[in-house]
């Protein structure tokens, strides 16, 4: 008897959760319900706190900038109405993305196959085609930490076309901005040590209910509340904002700018400039001398939403031509020009001639070269080899990748799962093809010589 087909927006989640993972078709048939979801009891979010380390301009140059993002992990049958109602709601949202403004919204949508290197080479593109022109690239500031939910609600209802949200989808909507939480660190101290990060075979949960009732439940706290104490910010005045990481956040975030995005490309076309959107980081690409009104727009348009900039990071550029040639210099808050500066968008950077990888992408990649060739010589010398192995090293760290460093296989549902996949060299790669730049593949080069010596100094000194 053939299983029946799973719908598109089902995945199976292998974490451990407070519930046990359902099999598909439960799972399928309480998402699909609007009866059973309407009913359906949302489990409290697990929060584990990441670290994202960037390069940040500064004085005397750069420094290294940590932010802290609490990311969710929702219940495995809470994740799966999730998805199945971020289906939804993306299928309508889409209907709404006309030509030419839906191109200007790039994050969380499959946009003719493209990625943020195809983003980033159609800015770069625009600015060469201008030839002048200010660019502006904001942030705003705690995007899905400040999403009001009255503002979402009502954004939810029209996208609807209903005078109130139906009992299924409002049982959603309140799962996603009056949800309850706890941290990963608190619950290891409850639990008495480190608590499981996968349910296995078994199905487990983190734990059984009768301790999540009596250990766990009293010690949850509003999900708004606890995020802002782990960024070190005040915490706000009720519940605010929806959370990072559920299947339905990315789809709401779009939902929520719907309008401010329609009304900022419309505005910044006037003037004769374009915008784009990639979740919460804008850019604008004005006439020059524009740029200062521009900002203006978008701050006044965002303050209408409850939203704001955060001017920390906003990067202004100036794309000039003199004798021929074109050049990029920062902006200063006054719009004054300063020292010569590349426009960075999406892991690119242009300087108006040539496109190379960010320096902090470069940063990251080689300190994650370093401590993998320092996990690998440990590993040699405690097996008391002089040489380190080299195989999964090439495969992650190297033009090679799995496809000759582990050889050749023929199979047309790719590698064997315990196969590292392509990764950083794999972008290297398409950010080459799409922008042609010997800049980059030089940068390439360059990385893979530093693995080839970081492996060599290793094994010199396991000789010692």
């Amino acid at each position: 008897m053939c299983e029946p087909e799973l719908p598109g927006w089902f995945r199976a989640r292998t974490y451990a959760h407070f519930d046990r993972p359902p099999t598909a078709s439960r799972a399928v048939s309480i998402a699909t319900d609007p009866a059973a979801v309407a009913k359906h009891p949302f489990l409290p979010l697990v929060l584990r706190p990441k670290s994202a380390s960037t390069l940040q301009p500064a004085k005397g140059g750069r420094r290294w900038s940590t932010k802290r993002r609490p990311i969710g992990y929702v219940a495995h049958q809470d994740a799966h109405i999730h998805a199945r109602y971020a289906s939804d709601l993306h299928d309508r949202l889409e209907l709404l993305y006309e030509d030419p403004f839906g191109a200007s919204v790039l994050a969380y949508r499959s946009i003719d196959r493209k990625c943020n290197i195809d983003f980033a080479a159609e800015v770069f593109d625009e600015v060469t085609e201008r030839g002048e022109a200010d660019v502006l690239a904001l942030d705003v500031e705690g995007f899905f930490d400040n999403l009001q939910p009255h503002r979402l609600k009502a954004r939810w209802t029209e996208l609807l076309k209903v005078d109130w949200l139906p009992e299924d989808h409002h049982q959603v909507f309140k799962s996603v901005t009056r949800d309850a939480a706890i941290t990963v660190p608190r619950l290891r101290d409850l639990l008495g040590g480190e608590i499981r990060r996968r349910a296995g075979r078994t199905r487990a949960r983190i734990c059984e209910p009768l301790v999540f009732r009596s250990v766990v439940a009293p010690q949850l706290r509003p999900r708004s509340e606890l995020v802002a104490e782990l960024k070190g910010k005040p915490a706000p005045a009720g519940r605010l904002g929806i959370p990072q990481g559920t299947p339905i956040s990315a789809v709401l975030a779009n939902l929520y700018m719907l309008e401010a995005d329609r009304e900022l490309f419309s505005a910044l076309a006037a003037i004769g400039g374009s915008y784009r959107r990639y979740s919460d980081d804008l850019l604008l690409i004005v006439p020059p001398g524009r740029g200062a009104d521009a900002e203006e727009l978008v701050s006044d348009v965002l303050d209408g939403i409850d939203l704001q900039l955060k001017a920390k990071k906003t990067r202004r550029v100036a794309f000039r031509v003199a004798a021929g040639a074109r050049s990029a210099t920062r902006l200063y808050d006054d719009y004054t020009m300063g020292a010569p500066c590349p426009l960075e968008y999406l892991g690119l950077a242009f300087d108006g001639r040539s496109v190379r990888l960010r320096d902090s992408t470069i940063a990251r990649f080689s300190i994650r070269l370093q401590r993998a060739i320092r996990r690998a010589e440990i590993a040699a010398r405690e097996a008391g080899s002089t040489k380190i192995r080299r195989r999964k090293l090439y495969a992650q760290l190297s033009p090679l990748g799995w496809g000759s460093a582990y050889g050749d296989w023929e199979d047309s549902e790719g590698p064997p799962r315990n196969i590292p996949r392509m990764g950083f060299h794999g972008y290297v790669r398409r950010a080459v093809r799409r922008t042609g730049s010997e800049a980059i593949a030089r940068q390439g080069r360059q990385l893979e010589n530093k693995l080839y010596r970081a492996i060599s100094s290793a094994e010199e000194r396991l000789k010692k």
